[in-house]
């Protein structure tokens, strides 16, 4: 889901709409082509640009490690992060006073991050979805309620000047553990451990098969995602798919749910 991005809602214009002549209308027109054509133009030069990159991407063949690496520092892992800033603290107050509220039952806070602006990344987890999304409404009652709590707690000067970003988790949340293992099991997931073997990383696209609480361990199956296909068009072997690998949860770095591309 796209980030909805909210500012507290100004006073409307009291001036009223003049109609425009025959003359301003042709002109307003031809002004609309032309931004239509530039409109045109410049995707034009994205799909361009994009034939390049995949051109590039033939000829060197796999992305290299530096640039996946890049990648994984844009995503965000559930928690609170109020950079230590007064007024962040008052609004991480506030936010948790509009989830307390019976309207926003179903939502708890799955990120709250300070930012310069000043400016709030939000991310809401709705308890009874299958992915943890929010519904569209969902976000924009808890906007509403959020800029109220604000302005009553740091002033209306001060709360207006605060704009916020709230999404869903994302496609591919991050998972917290354990206590989003169950919750999760019924999709694929990406897990990173440390295998007891070799001692180094493993990353692998799986399905939870069980989570035993009492002894921390946990046993998984391959998933049967394109990911694990042995080949092009090809599924995996019953074999495959009925292998069971056992994980204690110590060993279990990372997981985030795996989108099926």
């Amino acid at each position: 889901m796209s980030p909805v991005h909210a500012q507290p809602s100004k006073q409307q214009s009291n001036n009223q709409l003049v109609p425009l002549t025959s003359a301003q209308h042709d002109k307003e027109e031809e002004h609309m082509e032309e931004e239509f054509e530039e409109y045109e133009e410049g995707e034009e030069e994205f799909e361009e640009g994009m034939e390049d990159d995949e051109g590039l991407a033939s000829e060197e063949g796999e992305l290299d490690d530096a640039f996946l690496l890049g990648l994984e520092v844009e995503e965000t892992a559930p928690g609170v992060d109020t950079a230590g800033a007064t007024w962040a603290e008052v609004a991480l107050k506030a936010t948790n006073k509009v989830l307390a509220t019976p309207v926003m039952s179903a939502i708890e806070l799955y990120v709250f991050r300070a930012l310069p602006g000043p400016k709030l990344d939000i991310r809401l987890d709705r308890m009874d979805d299958p992915y943890g999304s929010p519904t569209i409404d969902d976000i924009e009652k808890f906007c509403r309620m959020l800029f109220v709590e604000l302005d009553a707690e740091l002033g209306e000067e001060a709360g207006g000047n605060i704009s916020l970003e709230v999404s869903s988790p994302g496609a591919e949340r991050t998972l917290r553990l354990p206590q989003d293992l169950k919750r999760f099991a019924g999709l694929p997931l990406t897990v990173e451990y440390i295998d007891a073997a070799t001692t180094k990383p493993v990353i692998k696209a799986m399905q939870l098969v069980e989570f035993d609480e009492a002894l921390q361990v946990t046993s998984w199956r391959l998933a049967d995602v394109r990911a694990n296909a042995p080949a092009k068009g090809r599924g995996l072997s019953k074999r495959q798919l009925s292998t069971v690998l056992e994980i204690p949860l110590a060993s279990i770095k990372k997981a985030h749910v795996h989108v099926n591309f």
